[in-house]
């Protein structure tokens, strides 16, 4: 071959390569492309499909929420009665499709494993003081003072929540929620079992009050209403045809009890004011100065009030209330607390429905019972409950754990006709979160032992496997007074999340919006939150 058509053969052989190369490269590009569009609809499908079972999820919880709010609410009337609404089913199916069934499980709550509680069975944390905290017996001296320097730095000295205290300077967190180990609200929602031994120890052991959470509440509120939903009477009346035609109201309605001795007289002296009558123990003075037999006290102590308020705040439920919130009480001791607790199991429907039943039942002299009588109640209208809610397959055995799983803690306010949300957190991580806190303070050392006036040797839970982050806060103010008349609308239906905080709503409902969790570096007084009672929301100064 002569040298030109070896030169003219190299160059065709080099466009050959040349083009090949180019080939080469726009097929990979637009295998890359191609695959970039795949993977980009496999993502959107996958991120579509993610989106879709959250709003799932969500929906199912809050339906289970609502669930169990109208199953309370149907019993309300019991609460007139001095009874505790029927509590609803440990489970219940929400709905069942395409081989699987959304399930709402109630867990337990509280020392005693009941799946509702009642809040007013514990003490107000805005008005208890030192020595009444000392008298239950729960918490010692330094937990107490450093509960109550975070109350009084609060506004208005109220807290949004008690789990707030588990964040305060001083206060082991296991002081306000309990071992941080025992906290299994994931391994309870979703159905694990535990060993016997363990089941065993939790039945020997229900009953005790042993933390803050179990012992303070923000939610104590009740409606300032008579047994059958009418208003109380507000004394003293003032107007003199008031009185009269008051007076021969209650005459015929007290027919039965006015021939008792002392009632016509003592009718007359309450409407008129004839004696300083600023708070329901002076009503008590007044029944005893007369003569009046504690069997007819119940109407006369339904029948009027003290104070023009639409809603009582802070008043010690004695139908659930535990021997240890007992003793707060003033001329309580702990032989007259057990006496209260063992005998309002065996009270009759006469009974239990008045706050005078201790006297009646010779637990309390009725003189002692005046001291005491401003702080007691037999009624509760706000009730914690705690749901878990997940899915699980119709072709198991029933008991295979739950997954896509939430569970809700609540507040239901039942002072209306209506059920409210007056507290709602999220506490799907708890279990993982108190676990971490456990291995912040075993990381910790001295350093972290000391900040809870803890000894560093004493023992302290090993995490679990699966762990998140603490996060105390609840989500609404605690209740504030409030006078005139409450307003209407139903809750709004509130979005899960670490802290929901109050909005004002002038339409009597309520919306709920997200709000930083506390600071893990120390605990400060939240700003001044809209005040609310029962979940009805008021401005900072109303």
């Amino acid at each position: 071959m002569t040298c030109a058509a070896r030169r003219t053969h190299h160059r065709r052989s080099r466009r050959r390569g040349v083009v090949l190369v180019v080939v080469i490269l726009v097929v990979g590009v637009a295998i890359l492309i191609a695959s970039g569009m795949v993977a980009r609809s496999t993502g959107d499908r996958l991120q579509q499909s993610g989106e879709q079972r959250r709003v799932q999820q969500r929906i199912a919880a809050f339906s289970g929420l609502r669930v169990t709010m109208a199953a309370l609410a149907e019993d309300r009337e019991a609460i007139f009665d001095g009874r505790s609404p029927f509590p609803p089913p440990e489970e219940d199916v929400l709905w069942a499709a395409d081989g699987e069934e959304w399930i709402v499980r109630r867990l337990p709550l509280g020392p005693d494993g009941a799946i509702i509680v009642a809040e007013a069975g514990k003490l107000d944390l805005a008005a208890v003081e030192r020595d009444e905290l000392l008298a239950t017996g729960v918490l010692d001296p330094e937990t107490i003072d450093a509960i109550l320097a975070a109350r009084d730095a609060a506004p208005g000295r109220r807290l949004p929540a008690v789990e707030e205290l588990a964040a305060a300077p001083g206060v082991d967190p296991a002081a306000v929620l309990g071992p941080l180990e025992d906290l299994r609200t994931r391994s309870a929602a979703r159905g694990e079992s535990r060993d016997v031994a363990e089941r065993v120890l939790d039945r020997l052991s229900a009953g005790g009050v042993e933390t803050a959470a179990d012992l303070l509440t923000v939610h104590a509120v009740e409606p300032s209403v008579r047994r059958d939903g009418r208003r109380r009477i507000v004394i003293p009346l003032g107007r003199s045809e008031d009185v009269a035609a008051t007076r021969q109201a209650l005459e015929d309605e007290f027919a039965r009890d006015v021939s008792a001795a002392g009632m016509g007289s003592l009718l007359g002296t309450l409407l008129e004011g004839r004696t300083r009558l600023d708070r329901p123990g002076a009503i008590v003075s007044e029944l005893v100065r007369f003569n009046v037999p504690p069997e007819v006290w119940g109407p006369v102590l339904d029948a009027f009030s003290t104070e023009p308020v639409d809603e009582h705040v802070g008043r010690l439920d004695i139908n659930t209330a535990p021997a240890a919130a007992l003793r707060a009480v003033p001329g309580i001791d702990e032989a007259t607390a057990e006496a209260i607790v063992d005998a309002r199991e065996g009270l009759d429907a006469d009974e239990r429905w008045t706050i005078a039943w201790p006297v009646m039942r010779g637990i309390v002299e009725p003189e002692a019972f005046a001291a005491m009588a401003d702080r007691l109640t037999t009624r509760c209208f706000t009730w914690r409950v705690r749901v878990a809610v997940g899915r699980r397959s119709t072709t198991g055995a029933g008991d295979e754990p739950l997954s896509d799983l939430t569970v809700l803690e609540a507040v239901v306010d039942l002072t209306g006709p209506t059920p409210r949300l007056a507290e709602l957190r999220d506490v799907t991580h708890l279990e993982l979160a108190a676990s971490l806190v456990a291995a912040d303070l075993l990381a910790g050392g001295d350093e972290a032992m000391a900040a809870l006036g803890a000894d560093a040797d004493d023992p302290v839970a090993d995490p679990v496997a699966d762990a998140s982050a603490f996060d105390p806060a609840a989500p609404t103010s605690p209740p504030a007074r409030r006078t005139g008349p409450p307003p209407g609308g139903l809750v709004g239906e509130p979005e899960p999340g670490p802290a929901p905080a109050p909005a004002r709503d002038s339409g009597g409902g309520s919306d709920f919006s997200p709000a930083s969790p506390q600071p893990p570096g120390g605990w400060t007084a939240p700003p001044s939150p809209p005040r609310r009672r029962g979940a009805r929301w008021l401005g900072p100064g109303g």
